[in-house]
This record gives structure tokens, sequence and C-alpha cells, in this order.
């Protein structure tokens, strides 16, 4: 009797296991492209690893539009709380926010790596990322 329980139970958590690999979200950030400014019906969506050229390339097949724009969005897990340094390396436009505060506007400069920093007490954090290609952001 015990032996059935326990193949019941290992196959119970086989199942389980089988299920999340199939049916669990895909890790990364969601993501949006446009053709022109972001707003309105994506061209393309999907959930990318990095928010990256790479990423970029990828997602419009090697060959991006002159003018398109990208918006990544998710949750940033924040392990310990402390102050964090944030990044972003645009060649036409990149705006970064965190809890829905600007951390980050490099908002059409050329070729620029720019950097914000926040602290936080929080175990996750919302992130998003939108990116220009082709033309500066209309504010």
């Amino acid at each position: 009797m015990l032996l059935r329980a326990v193949i019941a139970a290992l196959s119970l958590a086989a199942c389980l296991q089988i299920a999340n690999l199939t049916f669990a979200p895909a890790r990364g950030l969601q993501a949006e492209y446009f053709t022109g400014d972001p707003g309105g019906t994506p061209a393309l969506t999907g959930v990318d690893a990095a928010a990256s050229t790479d990423e970029i390339q990828r997602r419009w097949l090697g060959s991006a539009p002159t003018n398109f724009s990208v918006r990544w969005y998710g949750f940033l897990t924040i392990a310990q709380p402390g102050r964090y340094t944030f990044s972003v390396s645009s060649d036409d436009g990149a705006l970064l926010t965190l809890d829905g505060s600007l951390a980050i506007d490099n908002g059409g400069r050329v070729y620029v790596i720019s950097s914000g920093a926040t602290g936080s007490s929080r175990s996750a954090e919302s992130l998003r990322l939108t990116s220009r290609s082709g033309a500066t952001f209309s504010r």
C-alpha cells in the first residue's frame, strides 16, 4: 500500500513538473514592437529574454524598419533592499521608468549611455523601457 502511494506521489510530481515546463510563462520582459511611435496595436509582440539590440534584430528577422519603437515591460525582482544603479545605452532615444517614475531619459540624444539610481525596500519593482529608432520622442 505504501509503495502504491509513493508511486502515485512521484507520478503526480512528474505530471506537475511537465505541466509547469509546458504552460509556465516565459522568463523575460513582455515586448511590444511598433512601426513608428509606441502606441496603438503593436506590429509584433512576445517575451524577450533581454532588452537588447539582439532581441530587436531577432524580432524584426534582421530587418527592422527605419522608424520603429519597442516597449519592454515587466517586474524586476529585488533580492535585497538598497540603492541600485541602472544604465541604458541608446542611439536614438530611450525612457526607463521604475514603478511609474522616470529613472532615465535619453529622449533623442544620439549614442548616449545614461544611468540613474533608485532606492528600493520592496521585493519587486515594475519596469518599463521604451526605445525609439529613427526619430526623437514626441513629448
